[in-house]
């Protein structure tokens, strides 16, 4: 009987060991099925926010930030940290934001981190890095030289610079012949050697004769070429000399149709050429093209961002009634838009930009137009601006009919001395070091050249 219970118990034993073997694989089964199970199934939105922050453009003073978030319900609260320490908090309504910090110092690096705050599990987005330029220098030395004066009224309407030893002007001098009689005929384009200024007559033939008139515009394309108008454009011919295109006699303008002085391109084969009645002309690969611009105010300036299609367009509007439309845009080569701009910019003169989210316009004062605010830049006097160009957001000349005014990025310097008591600069260009605006004092024309 002793022997008999032995064995039974042995013989439960072994049972026992086998029941906990097929327990421990089964139990290693189920796991394994439903991790298998779970790495099957989509991802929950809790698992799949991301945030992302990228830095779109810095000054010397501000960071434009754009923040996404994916996949996630909204509103929700954000939390953005610089440099470690909370820097403000905000309730995010869509996927994409724009966010500006104006805090800033000029040659600082500042680091940004987004996170989530209360009510969502904590994630962070990756940290991204600001560095702010540096000033530039407003120190300029300036020489300024007059033409004419006793012949008739003289003025420079444009200008171009190539390099610090050679640039153009256009517009009409008026001078006396050898004789000392009055020459109906007007010096109509001057170059700068880096030394002097040096006049010429461009003349151009039309119905078989030859003319002179007075140039409006003058354009340099990134090869060295010029590109003229009169209010009609003036392209270089095969020896040397120039071509007009009578739009008009072409067929390319009608009678409601405005000249046009203003001209911008990326290349001989893709030119535009603006001006009143918001006549737009493109030429490309030898073909002339109107465009509809979608107004009638005259077009008083046009720019083409640098190594891009973008192009915008200044539109002089004193009318009550359009005020809020000073502003046109062309990407690409494609549609003309209108846009909006504020309405106690009723007088639009100049444009520049630095990209196609930051804009500037200068007329009755200067606006800014960034990620689609616009304001209102009250740090100088000038209310009666005439011309803006600039270097990049820290380098910025502004001209007006009484002062003129350099942006270093962080503060104007006004130069007093340029002052023209009876006459008015209503052109610029500005490039590197060097500065070159004109006009008209008195009856005489006059350009400044500045360089720093």
């Amino acid at each position: 009987m002793a022997a008999m219970r032995k064995h039974f118990l042995i013989l439960m034993e072994k049972a026992l060991q086998v029941k906990n073997i097929i327990m421990k694989h089964l139990l290693l089964l189920v796991l394994m099925l439903t991790l298998t199970w779970l790495s099957c199934k989509s991802p929950t939105a809790t698992n799949n926010y991301r945030l992302s922050l990228s830095i779109s453009d810095v000054s010397c003073t501000e960071a434009w930030i754009e923040l996404t978030i994916n996949n996630a319900p909204l509103p929700t609260n954000i939390v953005i940290k610089k440099n470690g320490n909370i820097f403000f908090s905000f309730n995010l309504t869509s996927n994409d934001t724009t966010l500006y910090d104006s805090t800033l110092s000029p040659n600082q690096s500042y680091s940004y981190q987004a996170e989530y705050g209360k009510g969502f599990p904590t994630e962070r987005s990756e940290t991204v890095t600001a560095k702010t330029m540096d000033t530039t220098s407003s120190s300029f030395t300036w020489q300024t030289f007059t033409f004419g004066g006793n012949a008739g009224s003289c003025m420079l309407n444009d200008v171009a610079i190539i390099n610090d030893t050679l640039a153009y002007a256009v517009g009409e001098i008026y001078m006396n012949d050898s004789t000392g009689k009055h020459d109906p005929f007007p010096y109509n384009f001057a170059k700068w050697n880096g030394r002097k200024w040096q006049l010429r007559k461009i003349a151009v033939m039309y119905k078989g004769n030859q003319t002179i008139a007075p140039l409006k515009g003058v354009f340099i394309l990134q090869n060295g070429e010029i590109i003229l108008s009169s209010g009609l454009p003036y392209l270089q011919d095969n020896n040397g000399g120039w071509r007009l295109y009578h739009l008009w006699d072409m067929g390319v303008l009608n009678q409601n149709d405005g000249s046009v002085y203003h001209i911008s391109g990326t290349s001989i084969n893709d030119l535009f050429f603006v001006g009143n009645s918001g006549t737009i002309v493109h030429y490309s690969n030898g073909t002339w093209q109107k465009r509809e611009s979608g107004t009638t105010l005259n077009i008083t300036d046009i720019y083409g961002i640098p190594n891009t299609t973008d192009i915008f367009m200044s539109l002089y509007n004193t009318s009550s009634g359009l005020e809020g439309y000073d502003l046109l845009s062309i990407a690409n080569n494609n549609k003309i838009e209108n846009l909006s701009t504020p309405n106690n910019l009723f007088e639009a003169s100049s444009v520049w930009a630095e990209n196609k989210n930051i804009v500037y316009i200068a007329g009755s004062g200067l606006f800014r137009e960034s990620y689609g605010k616009w304001e209102e830049i009250n740090e100088f006097t000038m209310k009666s601006l005439t011309g803006i160009r600039a270097n990049g957001l820290n380098d910025m000349f502004v001209i007006g009919s009484t002062h003129t005014g350099h942006y270093n990025g962080n503060t104007w310097t006004i130069y007093k001395e340029l002052d023209l008591p009876n006459g008015v600069y209503s052109s610029i260009d500005f490039k590197n070091n060097v500065v070159i605006i004109a006009g008209y004092i008195g009856s005489r024309a006059v350009v400044t050249i500045g360089k720093r």
